[in-house]
């Protein structure tokens, strides 16, 4: 049992020693002249510098990437500024996508057209609605195009077909993607006026197909398209005894010139016996397309070699 007590008296003695000079040294460095203490600082610095150099460089950049996240001030503006620049690139994009769709249902038109034509050669020049010219004496409009080398007054223009609810008319809708408004009638710098088919001067030969629907009849009828002042246009020239009924198809004839192909007009809204000639119709026609909210044309240059 003594070298047990000895042995902890030892130790206890060694751990009294050690404290009473680590008191000490505290003691010496908190009176020692600063001289001193700057002198033990730079040994101590040079002798572990290569050892925590390392984790101090690590320190001092977490540290700078800390202030700056949780610098209030600066955080804010930043997330404001890239907050605008989103709804701005988000703005863009939607507009971007938008004239995509609109540019891809163009193209599909176009290329519908096209199959429409055939074998024939057209130039088809694209136009942007920007101006109407009504009045009880005239209906006309202005349009915008990029170039107008390939405009000549007598072309013909076409129109998107006007989506309606009417469900007799939905074959047609779907068989004509295009339908006829008007023609040019002038030119002038980077515009041009059209002439509307519900203008009183305007006048178009055409034909009378029956609906699709109607597949045991196979006439087809021909007749004049008339504007007609403050009403939808007619269709004259039409003998009673054709079984014309609401709903059939109103094309344009087939021009080498103007119009390769027939193309829609529009359909027949009523039909009842002429007044003042009964052996002929007397046809009012609905536009296939809504003449008073048109937006982009397409004009069709027939004359290409």
């Amino acid at each position: 049992m003594i070298p047990d007590v000895r042995h902890f008296e030892f130790r206890l003695t060694v751990k009294r020693v050690f404290f009473l000079c680590m008191a000490g040294s505290l003691a010496c460095l908190l009176f020692v002249p600063s001289e001193w203490t700057d002198r033990l600082d730079h040994f101590l610095a040079t002798v572990l510098g290569p050892i925590t150099r390392t984790s101090q460089n690590a320190q001092l950049a977490v540290t700078e990437k800390i202030d700056v996240l949780c610098d209030p001030t600066v955080s804010v503006e930043r997330y404001d500024r890239l907050l605008d620049e989103y709804r701005k690139l988000q703005a863009e994009y939607q507009n971007l996508r938008q004239l995509a769709e609109q540019q891809q249902q163009w193209i599909e038109r176009l290329t519908g057209l096209r199959q429409h034509f055939g074998l024939a050669r057209v130039r088809l020049t694209t136009a942007e609605v920007v101006d109407y010219d009504c009045d009880t004496r005239r209906r006309a409009m202005r349009l915008r195009c990029d170039s107008t080398t390939a405009l000549a007054e007598g072309q013909h223009v076409l129109a998107p077909v006007q989506q309606g609810k009417n469900t007799s008319e939905d074959i047609l809708q779907q068989q004509c993607g295009l339908c006829v408004i008007g023609r040019v009638i002038s030119i002038a710098g980077d515009s041009a006026k059209v002439q509307l088919i519900d203008d009183p001067g305007f006048s178009l030969p055409v034909f009378i197909e029956p609906h699709p629907r109607r597949v045991q009849e196979t006439w087809r009828v021909q007749g004049v398209l008339r504007g007609r002042s403050l009403d939808k246009p007619s269709v004259t020239m039409v003998t009673a005894e054709t079984a014309v009924l609401p709903g059939d198809g109103v094309y344009a004839c087939s021009d080498p010139a103007a119009l390769p192909v027939a193309v829609l007009v529009g359909y027949v809204e009523t039909c009842r016996r002429n007044d003042s000639d009964p052996v002929l119709w007397d046809i009012t026609l609905r536009p296939a397309a809504d003449l008073n909210r048109l937006r982009d044309v397409v004009i069709v240059d027939a004359s290409v070699d």
